[in-house]
């Protein structure tokens, strides 16, 4: 998986000429006919990519990198991953491909360096889960991060087993086996806060084999990791990773769930007089276009009909035909939802998509603003 460190320096790569490169974002997890389904998404937007180019070598040149684009997603693309990041520059040799274990909008951009602000959004956003599992003698720590599981530590102390004779002996043995096992835990503890300075995760989910064994972890804990964790659950020290990444997601789908139903939760308790926030496709094309929207809200597979303007770009979610701004003619497209989502991107406007029903009830589509 490609770091967010590695996708910051693709913003210094720029076109020595004034060529420009075709950035493509293209969601590649249809559940029906799934090569199908992408493919024609991305002759869709190859189609209107070219009609923006209005000079005859510049379309040449992009349709040398929407073929080359095209021969990648019929011939090399293994479809393993749900979505892509593709960019092309065929005039400069400049070629890159992106897989993702997560959907993507379906976008494209031309500018002279690679469009990564949606790829930006994306990992800056995406939070990283920690797992702990621990016993009295072993722990071991993964990673789960834009869907997928690393395992980083593997932690062995060797503790002296209970004493099997009684009395007075037996006692004494009993308390060393104690101490060492508080020592096992602490330096679970230490090691684990010392994974979190260094990797910076948000969530942390903790598998224990008994629950003495949280009892005597939780006393060790850092209170920054306690305020982390979100789940605990008996799981076998020897667990396979895919075992942990299928006890995870769900956990991880839940909190995410939480977070939309908070957000659209703060949209609605800010429409009215105090406009802080608006509803509706025709009321968040307006406050985009007038830059006042912070952030944008939209349920998953939304989309809408509507109009641009052929000259200066003007979304209408109705049937304008002359631009109401330049008075030049506006095009029919199919998906004015998607955009509103691009003219957002290039505003730096943070988006979240969601799955609710209030938002459902609202029009599918808000905007928290600005002022």
């Amino acid at each position: 998986m490609i770091e967010i460190t590695e996708i910051k320096k693709l913003a210094q790569l720029r076109t020595k000429e004034n060529h420009l490169i075709f950035s493509l974002y293209l969601n590649t997890n249809r559940k029906v006919d799934q090569r199908k389904s992408y493919l024609v998404v991305f002759k869709d937007l190859a189609k209107e990519a070219l009609q923006e180019i209005k000079d005859e070598k510049g379309r040449k040149d992009l349709e040398k990198d929407l073929q080359r684009i095209e021969n990648f997603l019929n011939y090399e693309f293994s479809q393993r991953a749900k979505g892509l990041f593709i960019y092309s520059c065929v005039a400069e040799n400049i070629w890159g491909v992106v897989e993702l274990p997560i959907e993507v909008y379906n976008q494209y951009f031309l500018a002279r360096s690679p469009y990564i602000g949606p790829l930006v959004s994306l990992l800056e956003n995406y939070e990283r889960f920690c797992t702990l599992l621990v016993d009295k003698e072993k722990a071991r720590i993964f990673s789960v991060y834009l869907g997928r599981i690393e395992e980083h530590l593997n932690i062995f102390d060797e503790v002296v087993g209970k004493h099997k004779q009684g009395g007075s002996s037996e006692a004494r043995f009993q308390r060393h086996h104690e101490d060492e096992v508080h020592r096992h835990l602490k330096g679970v503890a230490e090691t684990l806060f010392h994974f979190f300075k260094k990797k910076h995760f948000s969530r942390l989910i903790i598998g224990y084999t008994s629950p003495e064994i949280w009892t005597g972890l939780e006393s060790c804990l850092h209170p920054w990791l306690k305020e982390k964790i979100v789940a605990k659950f008996d799981v076998e020290m020897f667990a396979s990773a895919k075992q942990i990444l299928d006890k995870v997601l769900p956990i991880e789908e839940k909190i995410e769930h939480q977070k939309e139903e908070e957000l659209v939760k703060l949209l609605e308790d800010n429409l009215g007089p105090s406009k802080k926030a608006v509803v509706g496709l025709y009321n968040v094309l307006f406050e985009l276009q007038e830059g006042k929207v912070n952030l944008l809200i939209i349920n998953e597979d939304y989309k809408h009909q509507g109009r641009e303007c052929l000259r200066c770009k003007y979304l209408d979610a109705g049937e304008e035909e002359e631009c109401p701004l330049c008075g030049s003619s506006m095009r029919r497209i199919k998906n004015v939802v998607e955009k509103a989502v691009k003219k957002a991107l290039e505003q730096n406007i943070k988006i979240e998509f969601t799955r609710s029903k209030i938002l459902k009830s609202l029009g599918e589509i808000g905007a928290l603003l600005r002022f």
